[in-house]
């Protein structure tokens, strides 16, 4: 049985766009982020980059991100690469870049790669450099020299690596950190 949550006025297009204005406690912020795409909020790129630039929360910055790689206008694209330059929470910065990889271009793989860089974070890194590599297969670029940063797969399990996992956790293996 599928779980509502809030009214249908809370979930409706005006109920939705008061909440991400910060103007109603409605619904979660979450919730009302993933609606405004479904239900068709009016203003809704420039509703979402609201969040992505003023909510305290990363996890929200987060999904606003990927809400606005989801609403594919160039408005939201402009902010996803404005958000990008400044970000300073690894986690977001990862959001941003692989939004930006399904809806930017090939000008965005630097500022993906130095956003990247610059967070020192692997887990980023890694995002950051699927993200380029996305837009390098999208666009059917040649190899820009992208590198990926190590996985932290334990050595041992990588030298005999033959694409195949064996094992579980319980058995004390370790596919990253």
């Amino acid at each position: 049985m599928p779980i509502t949550i809030g009214t249908p006025e809370q979930r409706s297009p005006e109920g939705v766009a008061a909440v991400l204005k910060g103007t109603s406690r409605a619904l979660p912020l979450s919730t009302a982020l993933a609606l405004a795409v479904t239900e068709k909020v009016p203003d809704a790129a420039d509703l979402v980059a609201g969040v992505l630039t003023s909510a305290e929360n990363p996890a929200e910055r987060g999904a606003a991100a990927r809400i606005l790689g989801r609403i594919r206008s160039d408005y939201a694209i402009e902010h996803l690469r404005a958000a990008l330059e400044t970000e300073p929470e690894g986690k977001v910065v990862g959001e941003m870049a692989v939004a930006l990889a399904f809806v930017g271009g090939p000008a965005d793989q630097d500022a993906i790669l130095e956003a990247g860089a610059r967070t020192q974070w692997p887990p980023a890194m890694r995002r950051c450099a699927f993200a380029a590599g996305v837009i390098a297969h999208r666009y059917g670029l040649e190899d820009k020299g992208v590198e990926f940063p190590p996985a932290g797969v334990r050595p041992a399990f990588a030298e005999g690596a033959t694409g195949a996992i064996e094992g579980s956790p319980a058995d004390g293996l370790e596919l990253g950190r």
